[in-house]
């Protein structure tokens, strides 16, 4: 699974399908575990990543500079869709 979002989050995190049961509030022992490792691509957190998988670097970098845009007062549409970066 991939992160791209603005929230702090670590480079590596292994979520546990368990947890989310916890967190709803049922206590009963799970009885199938689902662990999914979630890599955060945003820009320079995982360079290896960006490094070994062009595509997710350049992903990352087209959201990276649409933040940047919306931040300058663009709309999300534009943002996006704003080829000076390209």
């Amino acid at each position: 699974m991939l992160y791209t979002g603005k929230e702090d989050f670590p480079a590596v995190k292994t979520l546990k399908l368990s947890d989310l049961f916890r967190e709803a509030g049922v206590h009963d022992k799970a009885r199938l575990e689902l662990e999914v490792p979630v890599y955060n691509i945003n820009k320079g957190v995982n360079p290896a990543i960006e490094e070994r998988i062009p595509t997710l670097g350049g992903y990352a970098g087209l959201v990276a500079k649409a933040r940047e845009n919306e931040a300058a007062g663009m709309d999300r549409n534009e943002a996006v869709k704003d080829r000076a970066f390209l």
